[in-house]
């Protein structure tokens, strides 16, 4: 991991140093975590968390960024029949590294599209669950995104979609991946 994270530091380091243009976007948003495998005895269901947080975005027409947010993802499993649900809380710092091009780019308008990965620690969980221990997730989540970005003046607008590396369990037995949907609202600086 210490490889990967000097990786992605010597990455973006190079991208900003080469770059003449770099913005900070401090950012808001709501996201809707998911996992992708059901249970024979019920199933988890996304519901809406949320993230704070700032991105580096350096270069013109295509760039770099780098990020740090704090972040709470939220889900519930529906046990068959309606006879347990359980809410599952984590919370944690996410940073995703993208590269990304501007495919309009003006002083009042840009949309853009971006990809890239990120990682995930996770801080603290409460999941409820009976039989889970508090360490029944992995501490670290490992993602591949996707997403679309409008520039609307000093407004920043991003839609990304997450799709889970690694399994979310430390449990071997129980295979979960998640899948995360993130709209984000952000200043330009």
């Amino acid at each position: 991991m210490k490889k990967i994270l000097l990786i992605i530091s010597l990455i973006a380091g190079t991208a900003f140093a080469l770059s003449a243009q770099t913005r900070i976007i401090p950012k808001v948003g709501v996201n809707l975590f998911n996992f992708d495998e059901n249970y024979d005895d019920g199933e988890f269901n996304g519901k809406s968390g949320f993230h704070i947080g700032a991105d580096i975005r350096s270069g013109d027409k295509f760039y770099v960024s780098i990020g740090g947010q704090y972040f709470r993802y939220n889900s519930r499993f529906e046990g068959i029949g309606g006879l347990f649900d359980y809410d599952v809380k984590m919370e944690g710092v996410r940073i995703p590294l993208y590269i990304g091009g501007d495919f309009i780019s003006g002083d009042r308008l840009g949309f853009r599209l971006f990809t890239g990965p990120s990682a995930a620690f996770i801080l603290s969980t409460d999941d409820g669950l009976p039989g889970f221990e508090d360490n029944a997730f992995n501490d670290v989540r490992w993602g591949f995104n996707v997403g679309t970005g409008l520039d609307l003046g000093i407004i920043s607008l991003d839609l990304q979609y997450e799709f889970g590396l690694n399994n979310v369990f430390s449990n071997k037995n129980i295979e979960a991946k998640s899948n995360i949907l993130f709209l984000s609202a952000g200043i330009l600086f």
